[in-house]
């Protein structure tokens, strides 16, 4: 429900959950310090939280891994030497759902990266325009030198109402269990801390 890449999501810091006017947001940036990467320029980017997620307990999930002393939204997720946060997210995702569980042919015609292009499809299905559109997605701003290069990104309030417009009609997901988050994030730092030492 933001249109991000996998590696975005898989590296937030919980410092990158942020709110300005209201609108809770993912402030996504580079930085070296904490390892976090970019795909380009246009990646970083401000998105606004949709409010089914807010509904759904991320934000007091947020609060509960600060109050536990974690630093990461997934702290249990190892960089890959090159591929970042991101490669054990896609490999679980793409091997262990779509393939195990799900049973799909493994033909790359559907991976974690299809949530990009169904975002992007369906905002331009509901007349959102390209310009906003990139912004979101982290693209390159405007067809024009003068979109691209005078034009500043829209602030979280004025692209809330973007975001809101993501719904797959869905059925309803229950809340997040908190405590069972925590307990799933202890488990698997201890199970890779014994693949470290076992």
């Amino acid at each position: 429900m933001t249109g991000a890449r996998v590696n975005e999501i898989a590296q937030l810091l919980l410092s990158d959950v942020l709110a300005d006017d209201g609108v809770y947001y993912l402030n996504l940036e580079s930085d070296n310090e904490s390892g976090k990467k970019l795909k380009n320029a246009n990646a970083r980017r401000k998105i606004p939280l949709h409010s089914k997620l807010i509904s759904l307990g991320f934000i007091d999930y947020v609060n509960a891994l600060k109050d536990a002393g974690y630093t990461r939204l997934f702290p249990e997720l190892k960089p890959h030497k090159t591929k970042g946060y991101g490669r054990p997210v896609s490999a679980w995702f793409n091997e262990s759902l779509l393939a195990g569980r799900l049973k799909l042919e493994r033909n790359r015609s559907k991976s974690f990266h299809s949530f990009r292009h169904s975002v992007s499809t369906l905002l331009k299905e509901k007349g959102v325009s390209s310009e906003l559109r990139a912004q979101l997605l982290g693209h390159v701003r405007g067809e024009t030198e003068t979109e691209v290069r005078y034009s500043k990104d829209l602030k979280p309030i004025h692209m809330i109402e973007v975001v809101e417009k993501i719904d797959f009609s869905l059925p309803d997901i229950a809340e997040f269990n908190i405590p069972d988050g925590l307990d799933a994030v202890r488990d698997a730092l201890r199970r890779k801390r014994g693949k470290q030492t076992g």
